[in-house]
């Protein structure tokens, strides 16, 4: 068990965990928190800005991260190997990246955050997989609302505000993942696909959407057997909702 603290920006501590299982609530004078295999911890209530990362998880599971407001780091919530943790009703803005989830973060649930005006996006999945994503606000991100990348397979992504980014949801090279009931108004581009087949899109919202008619999704796939040609393809929205959604 190892506890570490120390002065970093604008005088608030570094909080830094490891080894640690059980119920923990970590300091509101934290100005980054790092846990490193530490389960059931409590990361509430703070106020994270400027420096790295706001909060960042590695080989951590069960933890709760909640009512926070993290903004001018590089990444805002971090978690890497870490499973089952519950990310909701934080504030998250002007960051690089909002959620950056990588290599087998899986089994977490994103809900009732507002994610907001970051230089590249607002969750991104890399290698990671059965998340749900839900009840979120993701608005004017820079390059997208929403990443599932890199064998991000099986994950839920329902019910959100996705406005004003480049791409609402890009997904490459993932598979098996279901878009439903999702608002998407006012992205450049709604929704992308590269090399990635088996997604399911169910009654969302598209604000450029013909009504009667399904919403096409663009996307393009390059041939295993020749992987210089790349083709077109497309997903449907079948029943695209007709009106946005009011939760």
């Amino acid at each position: 068990m190892l506890m570490i603290n120390f002065f970093i920006i604008n005088d608030k501590l570094l909080y830094y965990y490891r080894d640690i299982d059980e119920a923990t609530k970590v300091p509101l004078n934290a100005g980054e928190v790092i846990l490193a295999n530490c389960s059931h911890f409590i990361i509430q209530n703070l106020n994270i800005m400027d420096g790295d990362v706001g909060i960042l998880l590695g080989f951590s599971s069960y933890n709760d991260i909640s009512y926070n407001n993290i903004a001018n780091v590089i990444a805002g919530i971090w978690l890497t190997h870490s499973s089952y943790n519950a990310i909701s009703n934080n504030i998250i803005s002007n960051v690089g990246g909002g959620i950056p989830m990588t290599t087998s973060s899986n089994h977490n649930i994103i809900s009732e955050n507002i994610i907001a005006d970051n230089w590249e996006y607002g969750i991104g999945l890399w290698a990671s997989s059965y998340n749900t994503i839900s009840d979120n606000t993701i608005t004017n991100n820079q390059q997208a609302g929403i990443y599932l990348m890199i064998f991000s397979n099986l994950n839920t992504i329902s019910k959100n505000v996705i406005t004003n980014n480049w791409y609402g949801v890009y997904l490459s090279s993932s598979f098996i993942s279901i878009t439903r009931n999702n608002n998407f108004i006012g992205n450049h581009k709604h929704a992308f696909f590269e090399n990635s087949i088996a997604n399911f899109w169910l009654r969302n919202y598209w604000d450029d959407h013909i009504k009667f008619s399904p919403k096409v999704i663009d996307g393009t796939i390059t041939l295993p057997w020749n992987p210089s040609k790349t083709i077109d393809w497309k997903n449907f929205d079948w029943l695209p909702a007709h009106e946005p959604y009011e939760w």
